[in-house]
């Protein structure tokens, strides 16, 4: 039988950005994230300045991952395309701070499971998060 690894798991949303924070109990280990996402119009990949400032959760020296999404609405080949075109152009402006982008990904429409079309909107975005390599960070 597998040990359960995880005893708690706090989230907390802010307007600028999401934050977890998981504890191991074996080992007392903490994996803190700073998490946030960002979404865009139909067919867009430019960023607005609302969306803009939820990306000052990350600090210069941050290390992020930053991944692209698109929702269902063209062809799968434009959908990886414009998720790609997501995804670098918030690496650009995050890189313009002084944040290190480890990786960028685009997901294309592969992970938009939404009901209906009305909620297209929340696959058209971009997730930043800190990476932190395998192992996570202990906490003070």
């Amino acid at each position: 039988m597998l040990p359960l690894l995880l005893s708690v798991l706090i989230y907390q949303g802010t307007e600028t950005g999401d934050f977890v924070e998981i504890k191991y109990p074996e080992n007392k280990r903490y994996v803190y994230v700073k998490k946030t996402t960002v979404y865009f119009d139909l067919n867009s990949y430019k960023l607005g300045n609302r969306e803009e400032k939820k990306l000052r959760v990350f600090g210069k020296g941050d290390e992020v991952i930053v991944s692209g999404f698109a929702s269902p609405e063209g062809s799968r080949k434009y959908n990886h395309i414009l998720s790609r075109k997501r995804a670098e152009s918030v690496a650009d402006i995050l890189k313009k701070r002084g944040i290190v982008v480890k990786s960028i990904r685009a997901e294309g429409e592969d992970h938009c499971w939404v009901p209906k079309s009305k909620f297209y909107r929340e696959c058209r975005k971009v997730e930043v998060e800190e990476s932190h390599g395998p192992e996570g960070f202990d906490l003070p």
